[in-house]
C-alpha cells in the first residue's frame, strides 16, 4: 500500500513546479519584454525594467503605452494592449520586485493611458479579437451540440418506432 505521505526529494519538487510553467506565457513575456527594451533603447531610456524606481517607471510606461507599435507601424489589438501589461508584470514578479504594474496605485496613471490607448483603439474598429474568438467558438460549439443531438433524436425515433 502506498504511504500517504511519502518524503518527495528536492529534484522532484522542482520538476512539479516546472511542469507547471506555461510554454506559451514564457514565450510572451520574453517577446514584450524585448518589446520593452527596443522602445526604451530608442527613446534613451534605460532598459532594464527592474531598475526604476515606482514614479519614474509610471511615467517611462505611460509614454511606452502611448507610443507603442508593431514593427510595421500599425496598432496593436486591443486585448494585445492588456497581454503586454500582465507580461511586463510578470517580468517584474519573477524577479523578485516589490511593484505591480497591475495593482499598485502608483501606476493609476499608465493603466489609464493604456486603458484609454484600447478604448480608442476599439472606438476606431479595432475589435477584442478574444472576445470574438470566443463568440465564433461558442457559436460553433452550440452547433456541434445542436447537430448531435438532433442526430440522437433520429436515433432514438427510429428505435422507439
Amino acid at each position: 500500500m502506498a504511504a500517504r505521505f511519502p518524503e518527495i526529494s528536492g529534484e522532484e519538487i522542482q520538476k512539479l513546479a516546472e511542469k507547471a510553467v506555461n510554454k506559451n506565457t514564457v514565450k510572451t513575456t520574453k517577446t514584450w519584454m524585448n518589446v520593452w527594451k527596443s522602445w526604451a533603447e530608442s527613446k534613451g531610456f534605460n532598459d532594464d525594467i527592474l531598475k526604476y524606481e515606482a514614479k519614474e517607471l509610471d511615467e517611462c510606461l505611460s509614454r511606452f503605452f502611448a507610443e507603442i507599435r508593431k514593427s510595421d507601424g500599425s496598432d496593436y489589438e486591443p486585448d494585445s494592449l492588456r497581454v503586454m501589461l500582465a507580461a511586463l508584470d510578470r517580468h517584474l514578479k519573477q524577479n523578485d520586485s516589490k511593484i505591480s504594474i497591475a495593482k499598485d496605485r502608483e501606476f493609476v496613471k499608465c493603466r489609464q493611458v493604456l486603458e484609454g490607448k484600447a478604448r480608442a483603439l476599439r472606438e476606431k474598429g479595432r475589435k477584442r479579437t478574444l472576445c470574438t474568438w470566443r463568440t465564433k467558438f461558442s457559436h460553433s460549439r452550440f452547433m456541434f451540440v445542436f447537430e448531435v443531438a438532433k442526430r440522437t433524436m433520429k436515433c432514438v425515433s427510429k428505435i422507439s418506432a
